[in-house]
């Protein structure tokens, strides 16, 4: 080749070298720095990075073809079957029956036995006689009319008890919240476990990077232990969150009673109340709200009350009737008494005014009542408001964290190519990788916040155990941890 013809091709053969040696380069850093299935597999790198994943919300209705969270069942039967709450709730809701079966006793007779025996000095037509008696009577005593107050009792006690099954249910929500809140705690602390696990194995690739530039003189001691440092700090972080996971299955076998075994996390079903844009008129929500609609049970029940003490001021009309079943009476008096029916009617009017100053203090109840209930639901509708608005920002908040994880990704594809050509540090590039590892961490509790806040939404409006008992499977935060 004459030397017109090389300095024609000298230009283009040191650019197609440039580009090969880039490229070299670009697949040597990218093998080592890339994730640990690709650097045991050697993997080629794609030139071209791969499109994003786009973000997957923990929905508010489940796929047709998702499995039913059968682990998670388990775990909420046993902790409703042994929550104190639960039972304490239980046991008012069988008290009041009780109650209730002994204010219905009282419309029927009452039948007695009198056994009587005496020793008196008695005076017959003037004759002085020591006289001793054995009687038996039988006795039929039936309140026929009381003013009302039996049925206004009756009525009341039915009241209370329909509030006692309503904080039974309320019970259970709780207890089931309690449990669902743990469980999603729990699968967020097992996803940051395994986003640190990345990250550490990131770093302890790039750190054995870092050791073969140092032995061959392309780098110094300082790079060296920089990833050295870089990769302890990580470790701390990694141990703290094992530990946070082990915390968060401790409690949520301490509420269910058994292990916490794999977790899941759990898409909940489709329910008006779960509709953050268009949120329905909170009027409609609380006649599922049990605390709420106890407290109108009870208000009623207060009511109701007020008659009952009213029916004081109201005569009482009683039957009685007497019949003897033996009489040993020695000497024989001249008369006795076989049978006898006694109706009487009474009426009692305290001089003191205290049947009016307890109708007065039923009103009162009955009015303060009232007030507890509309304060529970104001309450509950600005909890339900918060809880929504939790909802919103969550998933809002999840989409950009999920934008930024697909932009770092490009970035580090391009860090690495820079640190090669001493065009960034190794202190930049330590963190460019952990920024990932943030924003996956705040994509779990992103994720943990939208489920804890749907819950808190359910069981403000009394939907909470049928939709957990329809939950099914959203991801397994060990093999997929960034949702």
């Amino acid at each position: 080749m004459n030397r017109h013809a090389w300095h024609c091709l000298h230009p283009l053969v040191t650019t197609m070298m440039t580009a090969l040696c880039s490229a070299c380069m670009v697949a040597c850093l990218s093998g080592v720095l890339g994730s640990p299935a690709q650097a045991q597999t050697q993997t080629p790198t794609q030139t071209q990075p791969p499109e994003p994943t786009p973000p997957v919300v923990l929905a508010t209705q489940a796929a047709p073809e998702a499995p039913p969270a059968v682990h998670f069942q388990q775990l909420l039967q046993s902790a409703l079957a042994r929550d104190p709450q639960v039972q304490g709730a239980a046991a008012m809701v069988r008290a009041g029956q009780a109650q209730l079966r002994q204010a219905r006793s009282r419309w029927y007779p009452t039948l007695g036995l009198n056994v009587n025996k005496t020793r008196s000095q008695d005076e017959d037509l003037g004759v002085p006689r020591e006289r001793n008696s054995e009687r038996v009577d039988a006795t039929l005593k039936w309140n026929l009319y009381t003013g009302g107050s039996d049925q206004a009792s009756i009525d009341s006690l039915e009241r209370d008890i329909a509030a006692a099954e309503l904080d039974l249910k309320r019970a259970r929500e709780e207890c089931a919240e309690k449990l669902a809140t743990a469980h999603a705690e729990a699968v967020r602390a097992e996803s940051v476990v395994a986003t640190a696990t990345e990250l550490m194995e990131r770093l302890r690739l790039l750190k054995a990077l870092v050791d073969k530039q140092v032995a061959s003189g392309k780098s110094s001691d300082v790079d060296a232990q920089t990833s050295a440092s870089s990769l302890l700090e990580v470790s701390i972080t990694h141990a703290d969150s094992q530990a946070a996971a082990r915390r968060a299955r401790l409690k949520l076998s301490a509420l269910s009673g058994l292990p916490a075994g794999s977790l899941v996390a759990l898409s909940l079903p489709a329910s008006p109340a779960l509709d953050d844009q268009h949120p329905p008129e909170w009027l409609d929500l609380r006649e599922g709200n049990s605390r709420y609609l106890a407290a109108r049970l009870r208000a009623e029940s207060a009511r109701l009350k007020v008659g009952q003490l009213a029916a004081l001021l109201q005569p009482r009309v009683d039957l009685q009737v007497r019949r003897a079943l033996s009489d040993r009476t020695d000497p024989t008096p001249t008369s006795n008494t076989r049978t006898s029916t006694g109706l009487s009617l009474s009426l009692e009017m305290p001089l003191g005014g205290e049947s009016f100053a307890k109708r007065d203090e039923g009103l009162q109840r009955a009015q303060a009542a009232d007030a507890d209930a509309e304060r529970i639901s104001l309450d509950a509708q600005i909890e339900w408001a918060d809880a929504a608005d939790r909802l919103t920002t969550a998933r809002y908040t999840q989409g950009i964290h999920h934008r930024q994880l697909a932009h770092l990704e490009r970035v580090l594809r391009g860090a690495g190519v820079q640190f090669e050509a001493g065009r960034r540090s190794l202190v930049q590039l330590i963190d460019l990788e952990k920024m990932p590892f943030s924003a996956r961490q705040k994509m779990a509790e992103s994720t943990a916040t939208q489920f804890t806040a749907q819950v808190r939404m359910l069981a403000l409006s009394g939907g909470l155990l049928d939709a957990l008992q329809r939950a099914t499977v959203a991801f397994d935060p060990a093999r997929n941890p960034v949702h």
